[in-house]
């Protein structure tokens, strides 16, 4: 597990076109402060350290390779750029790489370079790296793409770095371009529509609302878009936190709640689903107006490069997910569209009264309580964690402790505090007490 980035580039780029963009990319890595590591003689002693990027051999290939950046220092895995690539391009004409997330029995049998692809997790130069493959997407058009773990806000900062640097316009990626991408996987022929709809839908990168929805129902059919989600559905059960967050990304993008009753793929008969199903969307707050619908644990949000410590805390807190919905959907057509489909085998009103009379013993609407309880669960979690990390330090002075001198008993603690385990809690521990 980890935060990775990777170029994906079609094998008939030419040599010759490639060479430019190269030495383009190590102007940038020059430029965003970009470390190598290896042995160099000082004082007469081959000693390993890092140094500035250059090009050099490495192997049996020349490019450039960056471990990290200044002047952070921090590191990661390295991560290499190579001189020249290596295929079969002549005379082939220029292959969209985007086929290559055609479904597997469409995808045609092409050969494409595979850059990068190592851990960043998240460290400072993933930025810059993210900035060089926006910048060898512009130059490559449909032969390359950026890939990996990165969200849109992070494409849109990263874009205006390799501008800034650069002294010229750098555009997004594709994946965050809707306009552009719609029309790139309308021209293959060889897809279907549902499969146009399932690539982009898959590649892009920007937020889920009414605009994207409202593009989605422009562009393809209710037949299209019915067909997706019911094969988006039908592996989904009720009570699991996959629901959770795909009826949270439907609702983002359509106000339809008859609809997806319809679409999901359980026994309506069963009582205990029922009432599980009608609990679900009323915890969504969406038969409020204004609500707080932020969750720290998404973060595909995030404009600035996600840790695995963020990774691993979506998946392991994702019980404290908020699971407020930015949809408005009023309480009576709630009840309605409840009741048509489910009051056959569960009273709805009582249910959803019931859930009312709950929030209403509050000033704060359940959405808040919800946050509450989100809030003190990690709050518990640090507390946890502090606390062990306190008692060890009752044996140790502050100037001899350090990240690596935590014990083993601390780091591969089986509390619940396992996500804070090796996080910047423990690489500065007194900076917590």
């Amino acid at each position: 597990m980890g935060v990775f980035i990777n170029m994906k580039i079609a094998d008939t780029v030419m040599q010759e076109e490639w060479l430019p963009i190269y030495e383009k990319s190590l102007l940038l890595a020059k430029k965003f402060g970009f470390f190598d590591f290896g042995k160099m003689e000082i004082h007469g002693e081959n000693i390993m350290c890092i140094f500035p990027t250059e090009e050099r051999m490495i192997g049996e290939h020349t490019g450039w390779r960056t471990i990290g950046s200044f002047p952070a220092y921090k590191r990661a895995e390295d991560q290499f750029m190579p001189k020249e690539l290596l295929g079969n391009s002549n005379g082939l004409s220029p292959f969209d790489i985007l086929r290559t997330e055609f479904p597997d029995n469409l995808k045609q049998e092409h050969d494409y370079h595979f850059i990068w692809g190592n851990k960043t997790q998240g460290e400072p130069y993933h930025m810059g790296l993210l900035a060089i493959a926006c910048m060898v997407e512009q130059l490559l058009g449909v032969q390359a793409m950026v890939g990996g773990d990165i969200t849109y806000g992070q494409c849109i900062n990263a874009a205006k770095m390799a501008s800034d640097a650069l002294g010229e316009e750098i555009q997004p990626p594709i994946s965050c371009r809707l306009n552009d991408l719609h029309e790139r996987v309308s021209k293959f022929d060889e897809l279907n529509e549902i499969e146009k709809l399932k690539l982009l839908m898959n590649v892009y990168l920007g937020e889920e609302n009414d605009e994207y929805g409202a593009f989605l129902r422009q562009h393809y059919s209710y037949e299209t878009l019915t067909a997706y989600w019911r094969e988006r559905f039908s592996s989904t059960k009720i009570d699991t936190y996959g629901l959770n967050s795909l009826m949270k990304r439907y609702f983002l993008l359509s106000p339809d709640l008859r609809r997806f009753c319809e679409l999901l793929n359980f026994d309506k008969k069963e009582e205990k689903l029922c009432t599980t199903l009608i609990q679900k969307i009323m915890k969504s707050s969406m038969h409020i107006k204004e609500k707080d619908c932020y969750d720290p644990l998404d973060y595909n949000h995030y404009e600035i490069p996600y840790s695995i410590w963020n990774l691993m805390a979506s998946f392991a807190l994702r019980g404290a997910a908020n699971p407020a919905i930015d949809r408005y959907i009023p309480l009576d057509e709630i009840r309605t569209v409840l009741t048509d489909y489910f009051d056959s085998t569960v009273n709805v009103n009582e249910i959803i009264d019931k859930f009312l009379a709950e929030e209403n013993r509050t000033e704060e609407s359940g959405h808040k309580l919800l946050m509450k309880k989100q809030k003190n669960t990690i709050m518990t979690e640090k507390k946890n964690i502090s606390s062990m990390i306190f008692v060890y330090m009752k044996n140790c002075t502050t100037s001899n402790l350090t990240a690596n001198s935590v014990p083993t008993w601390l780091r591969e603690s089986k509390t619940p505090s396992t996500y804070f385990r090796n996080t910047e809690i423990l690489r500065n521990v007194p900076s917590i007490l």
